[in-house]
């Protein structure tokens, strides 16, 4: 681990070395000025902006601090890439900054921003937000490596021509464990080394990271998690390989989180492996729509500070789309299910950890929830009733698995000093936050999207989303269990 470590820290320095091998050989060949100019030609450069409203309301342990509340927030991202034939080069740029933060918030996601980046209220970072390069092909057909700042999407390591596919793999399925949890302003990424190799048929990937400090945070932005890392591998057997419109995936993911953060709540290092497999599929009918299947397991073993730990999670999901309606309507339905603890201060630790994931996308837009001690049932209504309209409905059912256990939130590390998940036992403390008394319901939530591509380069989007608190919000959020939020945002690419 230590050799990983070494290696992982000067994720720059490697990528620096190689350009300088790869312009030696550019050298050697003695390329013409002419071809040297061709290659500039194909140099692509744009930028991507983000301005977003948000208004928040709600989850109020005790009488105090601001449950109401507006900020803004605005990212610039601009980039460079050179495709090569074998090589490709990509370098970004992040602008972010969080305009009108709360001081005195009690939840949201402006009590997030202000207490990971305090004491500012208009907190900015700037940094390098992805820088690497990338080879295809160098010795054998399909074998190729990337190396340095770069995002990693689990779950996302093929795509296919298919729209649909890629959206169900997209939204649907990848980053459950490790993700780049972009809809905060500050995303996130990773300093890492990977390497893969595909056929018509098979896809192999395997990668070494360090996690990087992000997600909700502004003062650290992008600085390495020292004790934070990350080894995965993947085995994709493509969609059609074994059954016709399916795709199989096996993963393993191994983490070791020794931060100070981590060791006071686990009371030791954490070091899990993570293993299990996905299935995506959309077939014809029955009727005159498609139905489309997702089915998501992962069993976890290894040590939680002192404890033995043995958890698991699953997710299973279908839908249905009728593409020839108008509206284009397409159902969903699903389940997903985390183990719980239920005596989490002794013994083996049972509660299913979460990683470092983007889980905005799963367990309700509100953020108020996480894939540990969890049964969630949901449904989602996409509908298209104008070429350039998307409207979107997502309902979602919380309980817990177990009522002595806590109801998690969060995406995993912020910084090294913030763990990243709320709830839990805590070992330095010796108490346990977020509790229900014991009650498994906590809650619904229904959220409503609209997305509108007005012009080529422009998108608008607008949310609403109402948490109705049961009695299990009750107990952990006596003064106000329910929650209100609104977000307006513009999005351009050029």
């Amino acid at each position: 681990m230590n050799r990983l470590r070494t290696c992982l820290d000067r994720p720059l320095a490697g990528f620096l070395a190689a350009l300088v091998v790869l312009l030696q050989a550019r050298a050697a060949s003695a390329l013409p000025w002419q071809g040297l100019v061709e290659e500039l030609k194909k140099v692509e450069a744009g930028a991507e902006g983000r301005l977003r409203y948000e208004w928040w309301s709600g989850l109020e342990a005790a009488p105090a601090g601001d449950p109401d509340y507006d900020f803004f927030s605005l990212r610039v991202r601009p980039y460079a890439r050179y495709p090569g034939e074998r090589f490709t080069f990509f370098f970004q740029f992040q602008y972010a900054g969080g305009f009108d933060l709360p001081q005195e918030a009690v939840s949201g996601p402006g009590a997030a921003y202000f207490g990971a980046s305090t004491p500012k209220e208009d907190p900015q970072a700037t940094d390098v937000l992805e820088l690497y390069m990338q080879a295809r092909d160098l010795l054998l057909k399909g074998l190729g490596f990337r190396v340095g700042r770069q995002a990693i999407q689990e779950g996302l390591e093929v795509v296919y021509d298919d729209p649909a596919f890629n959206w169900l793999k997209k939204a649907r399925l990848s980053e459950r464990l490790v993700g780049i949890w972009e809809w905060p302003n500050v995303g996130r990424r990773f300093d890492a080394a990977d390497v893969f190799f595909g056929t018509t048929d098979l896809h192999l990937d395997v990668y070494a990271a360090k996690v990087l400090a992000g997600g909700v945070e502004y003062g650290e932005a992008m600085s390495p998690l020292d004790d934070l890392d990350l080894l995965g591998g993947s085995v994709t057997l493509k969609r059609g390989a074994v059954l016709k419109a399916t795709e199989f995936r096996l993963f393993e993911i191994y983490c070791r989180d020794d931060r100070t953060s981590a060791e006071q709540v686990a009371g030791g290092a954490i070091e899990l492996h993570s293993a299990g497999g996905s299935l995506a599929g959309i077939y014809p009918g029955p009727g005159p729509g498609q139905l489309d299947l997702l089915l998501w397991g992962c069993y976890q073993w290894g040590d939680w500070g002192r404890q033995d730990h043995r958890a698991y999670a699953v997710v299973a999901e279908t839908g249905y789309q009728m593409k020839d309606l108008w509206s284009k309507p397409w159902l969903r339905a699903g389940l997903a299910h985390a183990s719980g603890d239920g005596d989490p201060a002794r013994g083996e630790h049972k509660s299913f950890f979460n990683l470092v994931p983007t889980n905005h996308k799963y367990y309700g837009y509100l953020d108020t929830t996480a894939l540990s001690n969890l049964v969630n049932a949901y449904f989602q209504l996409l509908l298209r009733p104008a070429d350039k309209l998307v409207l979107q409905a997502d309902g979602h059912l919380f309980w817990l698995d177990e009522g002595a256990d806590s109801w998690y939130a969060g995406s995993g590390a912020v910084t090294d000093r913030i763990f990243g998940f709320a709830g839990g036992y805590d070992a330095s403390k010796g108490t346990s936050a977020r509790l229900t008394g014991g009650k498994r319901f906590v809650g619904s939530e229904l959220d409503l999207t609209a997305t509108c591509n007005a012009y080529e380069y422009v998108e608008f989007q607008a949310g609403y989303s109402h948490f109705f608190g049961a009695e299990g919000a009750e107990r952990a959020f006596p003064a106000q269990k329910s929650a209100d939020w609104f977000f307006l945002q513009t999005s351009v690419r050029f």
